[in-house]
Formats: C-alpha cells, structure tokens, sequence
C-alpha cells in the first residue's frame, strides 16, 4: 500500500475516533463499546505509525544506496582515498539503519558535537548498561 493510501486510511481513523468521543460528548454514561473501540482505533493507528516510519526508513535507505552509486559512478579517478571513502560508506549503509547514518552526517556537519552532547543525554546504549 502506498504511503498516501496509508495516511488517508489513519486519517479515516482519527475522524472515526473523534466521532466516537463527539458523541460520548454529552452522555453521563458511557458505554463500554466506547472504550473498547476506541482503544482498538488507537492500537490501529500506534501499528500504522511504526508502518509508516518503516516505509520512510526504507527509502531513506534506497535514497543514500542511490546516491552512493551516482558518487561512485562519477568518481571514476581511480583516487585511493575517494575510493576508501566510498567503502566505507557502503560499509555504513549496508550495515546501519539509515537513522544512524543520517545522525552520523549530522554529528559531522555540526562540528563533531552529537545531538546527544548538545542536548546533555546520554546515547542510547550507554543507557540500556
């Protein structure tokens, strides 16, 4: 299913919901239909959220492996550093998620300050220890 098709089918959910909460609105008492639907629709839309960043990451990743290949193509030099350059970054996208590797760029890009030394959290895995 596309991407498009995906958010239209989660809006549909949202304005179900609101309707669901509209109508509970002005009861004293609500039946436990309610709840039970509107816990359903929200479990639907956490499962389509996940879906849809999954589907964003999977072209992020298409998108470098791409742009990586239109490098290389034009990096034809035969330079030893531009082509260990590109190993590694082959390496990094065949073995990272594109997150990491963006968050990689980025750290790089700002002056070799991560995100999380900017903001004073500790990374993800020294916090799992």
């Amino acid at each position: 299913m596309m991407l498009r098709e995906k958010i239209d089918r989660y809006l549909k959910e949202i304005l179900e919901l609101e309707n669901s909460f509209r109508q509970a609105q002005g009861m004293e008492m609500l039946p436990l239909s309610f709840f039970s639907s509107s816990f359903d629709i929200l479990q639907r839309l956490k499962t389509g959220i996940f879906e849809i960043e999954e589907i964003q990451l999977q072209l992020m990743q298409e998108h470098l492996k791409n742009n990586r290949n239109e490098w290389l193509d034009a990096d034809e030099t035969g330079d030893a550093a531009k082509s260990t350059e590109s190993e590694v970054f082959e390496a990094k996208v065949k073995t990272t998620p594109a997150v990491a590797v963006l968050a990689d760029a980025f750290e790089q890009k700002a002056g070799n300050i991560s995100v999380n030394d900017r903001f004073g959290r500790k990374p993800l895995n020294n916090r799992l220890a």
